[in-house]
């Protein structure tokens, strides 16, 4: 089965409630859906959330896929997906979430065609459920405890979103324990926000309110502040933005600069990467 057809659609999905962050204000998601289709009609669908503090946008992802991926893989047997996504990697660096849509709508086409769900053709299920954390964006801190209370509820875990200034945002993660009790589970992402010494006086303040994971205290590119920081912080360091390729994640653990990594199909650039 030969792949025919790739095809693009920039989208655009208001948000809610706008997702604010110390680094960014969305309201609007925007993404690129990939949909590749077989001689046979099977298609298959990717997509790529976009935005510019990732390095990349629907222009930019939509060009690549276009000009430089299709190329490679217009008329190419569709059961040659690992060789494809080598042949990808061999003409362009970079660019991981448009790779990675344009390999996750060719694993969809593959898994469609054998007509088997496409965590078997992966291996096969772990695990039957898995624990859905919900973020909370900046706020007051009487409007966090409430949404993070309603959230709670509902049996999710919670991932506070940090503005980058210690005292509001300590006051902030207290509200949120004091309205959601002690069982919840709390981890907070301050999105490259601070500095390691004040990084690491926050840790502390969190400690005692609960909090188990502290996401990427400090700039990407500060390895040594984020090490600075994982050594003297009372709960767990997570990196996010540090971390894009396997490369990145090996440098980290190999030097235990953290004790976790936040990453995903999308960062790291396709399924095989995770």
């Amino acid at each position: 089965m030969k792949i025919a057809r790739v095809e693009t659609s920039s989208l655009a999905l208001p948000y809610t409630k706008p997702l604010i962050t110390a680094t960014n204000n969305f309201t609007v998601a925007r993404g690129l859906l990939v949909k590749v289709v077989t001689d046979a009609g099977v298609e298959g669908y990717g997509y790529a959330d976009l935005f510019p503090r990732t390095g990349e946008t629907q222009e930019t992802a939509r060009h690549v896929i276009g000009a430089v991926l299709q190329p490679k893989v217009i008329g190419r047997e569709l059961e040659e997906v690992p060789r494809i996504r080598a042949d990808v990697d061999h003409v362009l660096t970079g660019n991981p979430r448009a790779k990675a849509a344009l390999e996750t709508a060719l694993y969809d086409a593959l898994a469609r065609s054998l007509r088997v769900p496409l965590y078997v053709l992966l291996g096969g299920r772990f695990r039957a459920e898995i624990k859905v954390i919900k973020m909370v964006s900046v706020d007051q801190p009487e409007a966090m405890a409430e949404e993070a209370k309603s959230l709670a509820r509902d049996g999710l875990a919670l991932k506070l979103k940090m503005s980058g200034r210690i005292e509001p945002d300590l006051l902030r993660v207290t509200k949120v324990r004091e309205a959601v009790g002690a069982g919840v589970f709390i981890k907070v992402d301050a999105n490259e926000a601070y500095d390691a010494k004040t990084a690491i006086r926050l840790a502390k303040g969190l400690a005692d309110q609960g909090v188990e994971i502290f996401e990427q205290p400090v700039p990407r590119d500060q390895l040594d502040a984020l090490w600075e920081v994982k050594k003297q912080s009372p709960i767990k360091i997570e990196a996010d933005q540090s971390v894009h390729t396997l490369a990145d994640a090996h440098a980290l653990i190999k030097n235990r600069m953290v004790d976790a990594i936040n990453t995903g199909v999308q960062k790291a650039g396709g399924i095989n990467e995770v």
